[in-house]
C-alpha cells in the first residue's frame, strides 16, 4: 500500500493563519436581515393603516362636506406614498444583508475547500495559452476560482486578463499591491461592495444592450420643437380648463384640445416604446453601477491609485453615483408609462413620454461620454476587490519584492496556494540568471509536477500585484511559458507529439526575438511523444538552444541523461530532485527538494506492490 509521510510543516511563525471572520461577519449579517425583516413588517402594517385611514377621511369628508377632513385625508395619503418609498428602501437593505449571508457561507466553505460557490470562469480555459491551462488558473479548483469575487462582467473579465497576461510595469504591480494591501483591511466594505452587485446580477446580454441603448437614434431628432411644445401645450391646454371654469369656455374645447396631444403620441408611439423597451433592459445595469458608484464614492481610500480612481467619479463637484441616480431616476419616470394613469392621463395633460424623453436626452449629452470610464472605475475596483479578498483569506502570504538586476527568482518556503496549508510542502528555490536551467528529477508521484506549478503560480500571482505562497520572495519581471499537458487535437488533426513540437517551437521562437524581459519555462518532461533514444538525443538539443538562447527555468524529468549535462554546462545546469524512499510494503515521500540527482525510482517498486509483476 503506498501511504505517502505527512508532509512537512511550516514553520510556526509563518502560519498565523487568521482569515477574516466569516461566522461573525454572517452572524452581523444575518441580525441585520431580522431586524429589518421586524422593520418592514411593521411597515407593512402601518401602511395599511395609513391607506385606511385616508380612504376613511376622504369618504367622511366627501359625505360630510368637511374640508379638514379632506385635508387629513391627502395627508394620510402622502404619509401612505412616502411609507411605499421607505419599504422599498428596506427591502433593498435585506437584500443586501442577506446577498452577504450568502457571501459569507461561502466563504466559510471554501475554507474548508470547497470553492463551488464562486465562478471558476470555465470559458476562460484555453489549451493553447502560453501557460494557464497547464498551470490550472482557470477551472474547477482553480487559482481563478480561489480568487473571483467579482461581480460585474467587465470585472470578472479584467481579473482573468491579469491573470491571463501578467504586469510588465514595476509602477503597476508596486501601484496594485499597495491598492491590494488596503482593500484587504476592510472585509465589511469589501462584502458591502459584493453584495450590492449581486443584488442585481448581471446577464450576459446586459453590456450589449447599454451599447445599443448608447448609440441609439433620439426618438426627437430636432429636440428643441419637441422641447417648445411640450411646455406649450400642457400650458395651453391649462389656460384652457381656466378658462372654462371662469365660464369663458364650452367644456368641449378643452376636450377637443386633447385631441393634438393625442395625436402627437399616437405618431411617436413605436419610437418611444422601441426606446422603453431598450432602456427597460438597461436599468438594472445602471441601478447596479449607481450602488457600485456610491459605495466607491462614500469611501476615504489612503493609497494614491485609490484616489485616482475615486477622483474620476467626481464631475463637477458632484459624484458620479448621485448624478447616475439622476438618469435612474429618469429611467423609472419613463416606465411609469406603464402606469393608467400616467400612461392615459399625464401624456394626454402634460406630455409626459416627451418630458422624461428629453431630459434623458439632456442628461445624455452632459454626462453620456463619461459613462465608459464610471463603468470602467467599478471593473477595476471590482477585480482588485477579488485580490484583496484573496490577500485576507491568506494573511500569511506575502508581497514579493520586484527586482530589476538581481535573480530572476528568489523565494523562501515557496508553496502552492492552493494546497491548504496544514497539507502543503514548502521549498526554497532560485534561478539566478538567464540561461540557467533547473533539472529536476525523481521518482513519480514524488511532487516534480507540482513544484513546477507551483513555481508557475507563484509567478502569475507576483506578475498580478498578489501576495505569493512564501515567507519571502523576489522576482525580475519576466515571460512565463510552459509544457506540462500538451495534448493531441483531432479536430486541427495533429499528433501528440506535433502538438508537443508546436509548443517547443513557440516558446523558442519568444526566446529569438531581441526583448529585454528574462524567458522563465517550465517544462514537464521533453518529448514524450516519441521513442527513448530520440528523447534523449531531442531533449539535450532542446535544452542547449535554450541555454543558448538566455532562457531559463525548470524542466522535470525522468530521464537522467539530461541531469548530466551538468557537467557540460556547469555553469548554466542546477541538477535537484524529489525522492521516494521504500520502507517495507510502502514508500514515504516528503515533497522536499534535495541538492543533486534522484536516487531512486520507484516504477518497478510499484508494479510489484500492486501484483503487477513479481
Amino acid at each position: 500500500m503506498i501511504s505517502p509521510a505527512p508532509r512537512k510543516i511550516r514553520n510556526e511563525l509563518s502560519y498565523l493563519h487568521n482569515p477574516p471572520g466569516y461566522e461573525n461577519l454572517k452572524a452581523e449579517a444575518s441580525e441585520k436581515v431580522a431586524t429589518v425583516g421586524r422593520q418592514i413588517t411593521r411597515i407593512a402594517w402601518s401602511r395599511l393603516f395609513v391607506f385606511l385611514a385616508s380612504f376613511t377621511f376622504f369618504y367622511s369628508g366627501i359625505r360630510n362636506r368637511l374640508a379638514w377632513e379632506d385635508v387629513t385625508g391627502g395627508l394620510f395619503l402622502i404619509a401612505f406614498f412616502a411609507l411605499i418609498k421607505i419599504h422599498g428602501n428596506r427591502s433593498f437593505r435585506k437584500k443586501v444583508a442577506e446577498e452577504i449571508v450568502q457571501l459569507n457561507e461561502k466563504e466559510i466553505r471554501a475554507q474548508k475547500g470547497d470553492l463551488s460557490g464562486f465562478d471558476p470562469g470555465n470559458e476562460f480555459i484555453d489549451r493553447s495559452h502560453p501557460f494557464t491551462y497547464d498551470l490550472d488558473v482557470f477551472g474547477k479548483m482553480s487559482l481563478f476560482q480561489a480568487m473571483n469575487r467579482t461581480v460585474t462582467l467587465a470585472g470578472r473579465d479584467r481579473l482573468a486578463s491579469w491573470l491571463q497576461n501578467p504586469g510588465k510595469e514595476k509602477e503597476n504591480i508596486l501601484q496594485r499591491q499597495e491598492t491590494i494591501s488596503e482593500l484587504a483591511e476592510v472585509p465589511r466594505w469589501r462584502q458591502l461592495f459584493y453584495a450590492y452587485g449581486e443584488e442585481r446580477p448581471e446577464g450576459k446580454n446586459d453590456r450589449s444592450h447599454f451599447g445599443e441603448w448608447l448609440r441609439m437614434t433620439p426618438v426627437f431628432e430636432k429636440w428643441r420643437w419637441a422641447k417648445i411644445i411640450s411646455f406649450l401645450l400642457p400650458a395651453s391646454l391649462f389656460v384652457l380648463i381656466i378658462l372654462w371654469g371662469v365660464g369663458t369656455l364650452p367644456y368641449q374645447i378643452p376636450l377637443y384640445f386633447l385631441l393634438i396631444p393625442a395625436l402627437l403620441e399616437g405618431i411617436f408611439l413605436k419610437k418611444i416604446n422601441r426606446y422603453h423597451r431598450i432602456t427597460s433592459s438597461v436599468i438594472d445595469l445602471m441601478q447596479k453601477n449607481k450602488h457600485l458608484l456610491n459605495h466607491i464614492g462614500a469611501k476615504d481610500f489612503t493609497g494614491k491609485y485609490l484616489q485616482q480612481l475615486k477622483k474620476q467619479l467626481n464631475i463637477e463637484g458632484m459624484p458620479a453615483g448621485a448624478i447616475l441616480d439622476k438618469l435612474v431616476k429618469q429611467f423609472n419616470m419613463l416606465d411609469a408609462r406603464h402606469n393608467i394613469f400616467v400612461g392615459v392621463v399625464l401624456n394626454l395633460t402634460m406630455l409626459w413620454d416627451f418630458w422624461v424623453l428629453i431630459s434623458i436626452r439632456k442628461w445624455l449629452a452632459r454626462y453620456g461620454r463619461k459613462m465608459s470610464r464610471w463603468f470602467d472605475v467599478v471593473a477595476e475596483v471590482d477585480a482588485l476587490n477579488s485580490l484583496a479578498a484573496f490577500s485576507a483569506n491568506n494573511p500569511e502570504f506575502v508581497f514579493p519584492e520586484i527586482t530589476e538586476t538581481g535573480s530572476l527568482l528568489c523565494a523562501g518556503k515557496l508553496g502552492h496556494p492552493m494546497i491548504p496549508a496544514g497539507e502543503r510542502v514548502d521549498n526554497d528555490f532560485i534561478i539566478t540568471k538567464k540561461g540557467e536551467f533547473h533539472i529536476i528529477t525523481g521518482p513519480n508521484m514524488a511532487g516534480k509536477s507540482t513544484f513546477l506549478r507551483t513555481v508557475g503560480i507563484n509567478l502569475i500571482l507576483a506578475h498580478a500585484g498578489a501576495p505569493v505562497c512564501a515567507r519571502g520572495m523576489s522576482f525580475r519581471i519576466s515571460d512565463l511559458y510552459t509544457g506540462m499537458r500538451t495534448s493531441d487535437s483531432l479536430e486541427k488533426h495533429e499528433s501528440y507529439f506535433y502538438a508537443e513540437l508546436n509548443r517547443l517551437r513557440i516558446i523558442l521562437d519568444r526566446l529569438k526575438e531581441k526583448n529585454h524581459l528574462p524567458v522563465i519555462v517550465l517544462l514537464d518532461e521533453i518529448l514524450k511523444g516519441t521513442n527513448s533514444r530520440d528523447k534523449a538525443s531531442g531533449s539535450q538539443a532542446v535544452l542547449r538552444k535554450m541555454i543558448s538562447l538566455g532562457g531559463a527555468g525548470i524542466i522535470a524529468t525522468h530521464d537522467l541523461i539530461l541531469a548530466e549535462m551538468e557537467k557540460e554546462f556547469p555553469d548554466n545546469i542546477v541538477t535537484e530532485c524529489f525522492e521516494a524512499v521504500p520502507e517495507k510494503d510502502t514508500i514515504r515521500f516528503d515533497y522536499i527538494l534535495y541538492p543533486g540527482i534522484t536516487k531512486h525510482m520507484n516504477a518497478t517498486f510499484l508494479m510489484k506492490l500492486l501484483g503487477i509483476i513479481d
